[in-house]
């Protein structure tokens, strides 16, 4: 249906839309910011400002009754265009989803254009109230508005005035020698070569969990000496060769540790399990005095590396880093580490 304005009207919405171009706010979102006050000072009865506003301008009108949708249902929409997603992210994006709404009821049914930047950091103190929870929890707010923002949905993206999290990165002190060799060594034991070898790859190659989880037998290069990091398996999507150093390569050598399958995953089946298994039976996470932090291998590759080689730069092709920041921010730590242990390490 065509809407058809007087030169008036027209007039009008036009100096509208300029005036509004200067502030950030949406034609229907400025009106009902000005109903709002109107009726806190007790101006404008019976219809409302807004429906004065909606009345004059059919345009706004047109535009006020745009279907919008909840936050949850436009989560939805957001996660069906977003397919390529991995199953471990979607599942991850949907329990953040599902702390918010059980923290926020209010979400729920508010329509999306109606939530304020101010409704969504309550809502993130609310339901993220740690500093990485916060981080995540914003980025998942952030993506979703921004989605509803290039569809027409809402007006603007009202998270995007929400300044990230500052995140205190706690002291991650690196394992000693023996400890990373009782590891290995417990793995073998426990659970065979295959198991040995998944403990080298994060501690000797410094390959993040859950990308050792998806390597399979034909990332490996025996005859170039490296570990392909395809996209598909890496954590940030980009690709990488890891050195393979002498420890890691006698790994890889040991009789069963490669799956002859040039598909097959290098990780043993049940890998999950049998890891918190091995960790255990190091003594690790088994109470308070030696509780076990998920990235001390990658942190302890990190440390000896940078002990050893004096290389930043190399170092960060290593790790897979777009940037030398995180690396000194979060991943080196060379408090009571020794250039012998360093050498001692990737001998």
């Amino acid at each position: 249906m065509k809407i058809r304005l007087s030169q008036n009207e027209m007039r009008e919405y036009v100096a509208a839309r300029g005036l509004l171009a200067k502030t950030g706010f949406g034609l229907v979102e400025a009106a009902a910011l000005a109903n709002a006050v109107a009726e806190r000072l007790g101006a404008t009865t019976g219809t409302g400002l807004l429906e004065t506003l909606l009345g004059r301008v059919p345009v706004l009108r047109e535009e006020a009754e745009k279907p919008s949708g909840t936050f949850g249902e436009i989560f939805e929409r957001y996660l069906e265009a977003r397919r390529n997603l991995r199953p471990r992210t979607r599942s991850d994006y949907r329990e953040r989803c599902r702390r918010l709404l059980a923290r926020v009821p209010a979400l729920k049914d508010a329509p999306l254009p109606r939530i304020s930047t101010e409704d969504c950091l309550a809502a993130l103190n609310a339901a993220f109230p740690r500093e990485r929870q916060a981080v995540k929890g914003r980025a998942l707010m952030s993506a979703v508005f921004g989605f509803a923002e290039r569809l027409g949905l809402v007006p603007r993206n009202p998270v995007a005035a929400i300044g990230v999290p500052e995140v205190a990165e706690k002291e991650i002190v690196p394992l000693t020698l023996r400890e990373g060799e009782e590891l290995v060594r417990a793995a073998r034991e426990l659970a065979g070569a295959r198991a040995a070898l998944a403990v080298g790859l994060m501690l000797y190659g410094g390959i993040r969990p859950t990308e050792v989880s998806r390597l399979r037998r034909a990332d490996v290069d025996l005859r170039e000496g490296v570990i392909c990091i395809a996209p598909t398996r890496s954590k940030t999507g980009g690709a990488r060769h890891v050195s393979v150093f002498p420890p890691l390569m006698r790994l890889l050598r040991e009789p069963g540790a490669l799956p002859l399958e040039e598909d097959a995953l290098l990780v043993p089946a049940d890998w999950t399990r049998k890891w918190l298994r091995i960790r255990r039976a190091c003594g690790w996470g088994s109470d308070a005095a030696r509780p076990w932090r998920q990235d001390v291998l990658r942190h302890t590759f990190a440390s000896y590396h940078l002990k050893l080689f004096r290389d930043i730069a190399k170092l960060q092709l290593e790790m897979g880093h777009t940037s030398p920041k995180l690396l000194f921010a979060r991943y080196v730590n060379l408090r009571g580490v020794a250039r012998a242990d360093a050498k001692a390490f990737f001998r």
